[in-house]
Order: structure tokens, then C-alpha cells, then sequence
């Protein structure tokens, strides 16, 4: 309610006179919740601002244990709102945390759900490069099962093969995924011929291609396709 709201506020104000700012930022992000389940207009608005000031403290004061839940809740805001950008920069911008907790295997996850959320935006570039970026950032990302969910994923889109796109959400790994992002995993598909039925003029896409020679391929194929025979006569 607004006067339950306003009396976390109130709180998050005396916390700080009394020089505690952790529990300010505690109390902020309750106060965020609140107001995101108005999730509409200015409540949802303000709830937002709450949640990034929150971080904001857990940063300044290096608590960085404590600030799991905000980057949490504003990442599934972000993702509902269907704010594809915002949720990727959050959820990048806890790698420094994780970095100072020691958390490699989060900074792994976080990676992957950049992936899935380019994958589920339509944008198979931009997946295959989150890819590269931790692989060259971040030596255990390749060997890691992360890493590897990820990349048979963007392979999978590339290849735009319906049963390994299949086959590949099927990872359990992607399932300790935030939640709202272990959800757009389930509903990740491409449309087109699985590869084992391909014609050879349809399997111009071949394993290892990028992203760019990919959409490269289809295009000369489609091409190609559109072209009319020469006539015998």
C-alpha cells in the first residue's frame, strides 16, 4: 500500500541519519517491491530508481553480499517490461561483484543469461558475441558448463536447426538460470528444416560458421533459389 511505502522511505531516511547505509539500502529495496507490483506509471517508475540507489550503496560500501536480491528484482522488472538492454547491463554489471566474492561460476552464469536473452530478442549476432567476450574475458568460461550451454545454443540459432535448438534447452544447466530467464529458455525456437532433412541447397549453413557468414549463406541460397532455370527449348 502507499502508506506502507511511505513508511519504508521514512525508515530508509533514518537509517542514514544513523549512519547506517546497508540498512538503508535494505529497506529501499523492500520499499522497491512495493511499488513494482503497481508495475505501471510512476510507482513502477520509482521502484526502478529505488532498486539501481540501492545497489548504488551496496557498491560504495562494498557489500556486495548483500545485494543479490536488487539486482534480482530489477532484472526480472527489466525482462517483463520487455527492456532486453537494461536487463543485460544489469546483469553484466554484477560481474565486478562476483569478481571480489570469488563467485567465477556466477560470473559464468551471468554470460549465459546475456545469451539466452539476445537469442530470445531475435539477435543471434549479439549472443554469439557475449559469447566470444567471456571466452576471452574470462579463461574458465569455455570449459565451464555455461559456456558450453551457451555455445551450443548460438551454434544451434546459427545452424537455424529446430531439433538441436531443442535439444540444446534441454541443458539442465540453463535450469539454474534466474528464473525469468530459465523461463525464456523453454520458449527459445527457430523455424526451418531440422539438418538431417536438408536438401543440399538448404544446408548452405555449415557448423563453425559465424553468426554474419551464416546470414551470409541464407541469403545467397535464397538467391539462388529465386533464379529461374534456363529453358531447353
Amino acid at each position: 500500500s502507499t502508506q506502507s511505502t511511505w513508511g519504508l522511505q521514512r525508515a530508509s531516511e533514518m537509517y542514514v541519519l544513523d549512519g547506517k547505509p546497508d540498512r538503508q539500502a535494505d529497506v529501499m529495496v523492500r520499499a522497491a517491491k512495493f511499488l513494482l507490483e503497481v508495475s505501471e506509471g510512476d510507482a513502477r517508475a520509482n521502484g526502478i530508481d529505488l532498486l539501481r540507489s540501492a545497489l548504488e550503496v551496496y557498491e560504495e560500501e562494498d557489500k556486495h553480499h548483500l545485494s543479490g536480491d536488487a539486482f534480482r528484482i530489477l532484472i526480472t522488472a527489466h525482462l517483463k517490461a520487455k527492456e532486453w538492454k537494461e536487463a543485460k547491463d544489469v546483469i553484466l554489471r554484477q560481474v565486478p561483484k562476483f569478481l571480489s566474492l570469488e563467485q567465477p561460476h556466477n560470473i559464468y552464469r551471468a554470460y549465459a543469461e546475456v545469451v539466452v536473452i539476445n537469442l530470445y530478442a531475435g539477435d543471434t549476432i549479439a549472443a554469439e558475441r557475449a559469447v566470444e567476450e567471456a571466452s576471452s574475458s574470462h579463461s574458465g568460461f569455455v570449459t565451464s558448463d555455461e559456456g558450453r550451454a551457451s555455445r551450443r545454443l548460438v551454434e544451434a540459432f546459427t545452424e537455424r536447426d529446430p531439433e538441436e535448438v531443442e535439444k540444446a534447452t534441454k541443458d539442465v544447466t540453463l535450469t539454474f538460470l534466474l528464473p525469468e530467464v530459465a523461463r525464456m529458455v523453454r520458449r527459445l525456437q527457430v523455424s526451418g528444416a531440422a539438418k538431417s532433412e536438408r536438401t543440399p541447397a538448404s544446408s548452405a549453413v555449415e557448423p563453425g560458421m559465424s553468426a554474419e557468414e551464416a546470414a551470409q549463406a541464407a541469403e545467397v541460397t535464397a538467391d539462388l533459389g529465386e533464379l529461374e532455370e534456363p529453358s531447353l527449348l
